[in-house]
């Protein structure tokens, strides 16, 4: 089984200082993300297996995360979570979850790694075969029902936020 986590793409002649990674010693330029999709249930319920999925990312996340910039209670919680947690290697909650909780085929597609949770949980047909879109004057290809996904996720992504909405996680960006 081909385990991977999510994949960024990176401009190497620049340089950037993301909040909450402090403690990275990573150089990273300016990038996209590019998250793995897999089928999973569409089953969102308290005890659902993509509750489990959930729960299990989050102790993954708070227990290699940097406690600078969080709250009090929230640093609380990744402090407890460091401690309980501090056997487990980086890869294994991840190739726990995808070798034992997501399925090979389904009706419904989940991204694992997004900060949306739930609303990340979608029928497949949303996906469907990747279709070409025009950005600019460059065509790349998308999910085949871009309208209903980006709703499902954004509510009206077609409106920008007001500005305490909106969640910037870059501090600085620097040129090379």
């Amino acid at each position: 089984m081909l385990f991977a986590d999510f994949l960024k793409i990176s401009d190497n002649r620049t340089l950037i200082r993301e909040k909450y990674k402090s403690h990275c010693k990573d150089e990273l330029g300016i990038n996209i993300d590019v998250f793995p999709l897999d089928y999973t249930n569409g089953n969102k319920g308290l005890f659902s297996m993509n509750m489990l999925i959930e729960m299990l990312y989050r102790i993954q996340y708070y227990r290699f995360c940097d406690l600078s910039a969080r709250g009090l209670w929230t640093g609380i919680i990744a402090i407890l979570l460091k401690i309980i947690a501090f056997p487990i290697k980086r890869h294994t909650i991840p190739k726990f979850i995808t070798k034992h909780l997501l399925k090979d085929k389904g009706e419904f597609i989940v991204n694992i790694y997004g900060s949306y949770k739930m609303r990340e949980v979608v029928p497949a047909k949303w996906i469907g075969k990747p279709v070409l879109m025009k950005f600019e004057d460059t065509e790349f290809y998308g999910v085949a029902d871009a309208d209903s996904y980006l709703k499902n996720i954004y509510g009206n992504y077609m409106q920008m936020p007001p500005e305490d909405k909106r969640h910037i996680h870059i501090d600085n960006v620097f040129v090379k």
